[in-house]
């Protein structure tokens, strides 16, 4: 990419201005590199060829979706760290650094909060030792899911209801369609009794909970479907839940992130689910 941006600026006689993402030695597990999809790897960004632009900003994202403050902070030490080595290694002035994103939020039952206010003074130390050696250098955190995913609820209603061989069916009208993470856990379910979290797709198996809206005190064991033409669209088999019939709906938690924009809403040509935002004031907004 930097050979291409050089050729085309080339063309045009101009020295642009870059930022480059880093495969660094260290993880958020530990302080050594591992091959990676994304970006340059640090021992290769030192003999690499600049000629041509000017480096002025570095990124680095090795990990979503982390409840750990001490783990953050030991990378946020790490990152410090690599901004010196670019800097030193070949003699820029970086103008940005970006520390990716990695704050979590508890997805499953029993996960604890990360704590922001342990993890942020910790990382005022860092920053103002970085400024008093780098006074013209902006530091970068993504917020990710971390603002957004629990500000998101999503509503499904019953379209149906049905036994088979003695299996009770509660058919909904939007579930691979309109907010897939919850059928991606219940497919990964399937495979394996000890998933791997692949973010942003599945966080875990139980990352949404199922909030039933309706006042019935009954509880019948029912598997939640959706209306597609496939087996795939189901994201609960023989939960415990109270009883509910036709018309009632079923909220989902945790619908703020990785939702709407990463759901097949083609799929049959299904209407596509409504996207609503509530003010503080109690006002309904489209979005």
């Amino acid at each position: 990419e930097v050979d291409m941006i050089r050729k085309i600026a080339a063309e045009k006689g101009e020295t642009p201005e870059i930022g480059v993402r880093i495969n660094p030695d260290f993880t958020f597990a530990a302080d050594s590199g591992v091959p990676g999809k994304f970006g340059v790897d640090e021992e290769a960004l030192w003999n690499a060829d600049l000629t041509g632009v000017k480096l002025v900003g570095i990124h680095v994202h090795s990990k979503s979706q982390e409840l750990s403050a001490a783990v953050l902070a030991h990378y946020y030490e790490n990152m410090f760290a690599l901004i010196g080595r670019v800097q030193e290694h070949l003699g820029v002035t970086l103008r940005f650094a970006n520390f990716g994103s990695g704050l979590g939020i508890p997805f499953a039952p029993g996960e604890e909060p990360l704590d922001v206010e342990a993890l942020g003074k910790r990382f005022q130390a860092m920053l103002a030792e970085c400024r008093a050696a780098y006074p013209g250098l902006q530091i970068l955190i993504e917020t990710g899911r971390y603002v957004s995913g629990k500000s998101g609820t999503y509503v499904a209603k019953v379209l149906d209801k049905k036994v088979s061989h003695g299996k009770t069916f509660l058919i909904l009208n939007g579930t691979l369609n309109a907010f897939a993470r919850p059928a991606v856990a219940q497919m990964v379910r399937g495979f394996t009794d000890h998933p791997f979290p692949y973010e942003p797709i599945f966080t875990h198996v139980d990352a949404s909970a199922l909030l039933p809206l309706t006042d019935n005190q009954d509880t019948e064991v029912v598997t939640l479907a959706g209306n597609l033409c496939t087996s795939a669209d189901i994201i609960a088999k023989d939960v415990s839940l109270p009883r509910m019939e036709i018309g009632d709906g079923l909220a989902l938690d945790n619908a703020g992130c990785y939702a709407a924009v990463m759901t097949p809403m083609q799929f049959a040509f299904m209407t596509q689910p409504a996207q609503l935002f509530l003010t503080q004031d109690g006002r309904v907004l489209k979005a």
